[in-house]
C-alpha cells in the first residue's frame, strides 16, 4: 500500500510530515500536483516522490495518483496535522496507531465487497458513540480515501463534491463502499486555508454542487443550507 497526497497550492503539504513523524517509510509516500509551477516548488521541498499531470480539479489530481498506482493506495488530503482514533469512549490523537487502524481497514473493505474506505469525517464522540463501528454504502469524505481497485476513477467534470459523486456512483454500480467510524484525521476545516479548494468555497460555488448532485442523484439529500447532504435509503 502506499499513501498518496494529491496537493494544489501548498507545497508545505503538512501530511507528507505528519506521515514522516509517524515512521511511514518515505519510499511509500507520492504526492500528486497539477501544475508545472507545482511540481518544481513540491520537488525542491520534498525527499519523496513527487509526480506530475495536468489538471484543475482535486477529482483530475486522484486520478493521476490512481493511473500511477500498482497497488492499493491510501488517498489523503494535503493538510493533515494528525490522526485520530476513538476508543474507551472518547477521540484520542495518536497518529501511528490510528494510521495502523486505517490499514486494517482495507481488509474490512475487502471482506465486506467494498472497493472503497472512508474514515469519520470528524471527532464528535456523541456523534461516534450513535454509529457502529462501520457504516456500508454511505457518503465519504475526500479527507482519507482508501482504493482496493485501482481501475476505479473520479469524474474530473466534478470541480466540488467529487467524493460524494464517487461514492454515490460505486454505490449505484454495486461496487459499494464503506466507512470506519473509529478513525479520523485532523485538519484545518475544508476552505480555510489557502490552496486546495480555497478559493472556489471562498466564491461560494458549493450550493450550486451540491444542488446539481441532488439533481443527478435522487437518492442524496442536500441539507438546508446546501453545504452538505446525506443518502436517502429507501
Amino acid at each position: 500500500m502506499i499513501f498518496g497526497i494529491p496537493s494544489y497550492k501548498r507545497p508545505n503539504c503538512q501530511t507528507v510530515s505528519t506521515l514522516l513523524k509517524a515512521g511511514v517509510d518515505k519510499a511509500r509516500i507520492v504526492i500528486s500536483v497539477q501544475s508545472e509551477s507545482d511540481y518544481s516548488e513540491y520537488k525542491k521541498l520534498h525527499d519523496v516522490e513527487v509526480i506530475f499531470k495536468e489538471a484543475d480539479c482535486a477529482a483530475g489530481n486522484r486520478n493521476t495518483l490512481l493511473e500511477y498506482a500498482k497497488e492499493p493506495i491510501l488517498l489523503l488530503d494535503d493538510d493533515i496535522r494528525s490522526f485520530a482514533l476513538y476508543t474507551d469512549g472518547k477521540w484520542k490523537t495518536d497518529t501511528e496507531a490510528a494510521l495502523r487502524g486505517i490499514e486494517r481497514l482495507f481488509e474490512v473493505a475487502r471482506e465486506n465487497h467494498s472497493c472503497v474506505f472512508g474514515v469519520s469525517p470528524n471527532t464528535n464522540a456523541i456523534i461516534t458513540r450513535a454509529r457502529y463501528e462501520y457504516d456500508y454504502d454511505c457518503l465519504l469524505q475526500g479527507t482519507v480515501i482508501g482504493v482496493l481497485d485501482n481501475s476505479v476513477r473520479f469524474d474530473a467534470r466534478w470541480k466540488m463534491v467529487e467524493d460524494y459523486e464517487f461514492s454515490l456512483r460505486m454505490i449505484r454500480q454495486n461496487k459499494h463502499v464503506l466507512r470506519g467510524n473509529y478513525y479520523a484525521a485532523n485538519k484545518p476545516k475544508n476552505g480555510s486555508n489557502e490552496g486546495g479548494l480555497h478559493d472556489r468555497y471562498k466564491e461560494g460555488q458549493l450550493p450550486h454542487w451540491i444542488r446539481k448532485l441532488h439533481q443527478i442523484y435522487n437518492e442524496f439529500e442536500p441539507n438546508k443550507n446546501f453545504d452538505g447532504g446525506q443518502i436517502r435509503h429507501a
